[in-house]
């Protein structure tokens, strides 16, 4: 849809200008007459964008993991391939044998560089820094105790790119 300015006949795409709520007066961009836009449209040095990270999800070319610190299961890394991943005993997507763990204990939720993690109201908590946790966020690095595991996140660069066909 264009619009003509009523004073010097200017045509003024509608579509170049952001549109939500309410209608509103611009100013032809030619002769400076204060125009009347249709309801929905706002003019072009109004308009607010706020842009918000993913709530949940993976950067690209990085690679998610929990690696087993200390515990029965010392050494072992487990690659997060979901988003959200549940942590416990058998049947989650991190699995750790360990009594002390509840069968689903815990959740991790990929945001970014970043992951939060929640207990799941398991039996013997969840803890960060020693201190026991409802919800926490964690950094590449950051360590925290399921049952008598000491896991940390560790967030790298992806290095399984198979773009090498050039």
């Amino acid at each position: 849809m264009a619009i003509h300015c009523p004073n010097c006949d200017t045509l003024i795409l509608e579509e170049e200008l952001p549109r939500i709520g309410g209608s509103t007066k611009v100013l032809c961009p030619s002769c400076l007459e204060p125009l009347a836009l249709p309801e929905m449209t706002l003019p072009l040095g109004f308009a607010k964008t706020t842009l918000a990270p993913p709530k949940a999800g993976f950067l690209v070319g990085r690679k998610y993991s929990l690696v087993v610190v200390s515990g029965p299961d010392a050494g072992k890394v487990l690659d997060i391939t979901k988003a959200e991943s549940t942590i416990g005993r058998e049947g989650c997507d991190l699995e750790l044998e360990d009594p002390e763990i509840s069968r689903r204990h815990a959740l991790v939720s990929i945001e970014g560089l970043r992951a939060r993690l929640q207990d799941l109201h398991s039996t013997n908590g969840t803890f960060v820094a020693e201190k026991p946790i409802e919800e926490a966020m964690l950094e590449s690095g950051d360590q925290f105790r399921v049952g008598s595991h000491e896991v940390a996140l560790v967030v790298t660069e992806n290095d399984d790119d198979s773009d090498d066909d050039a």
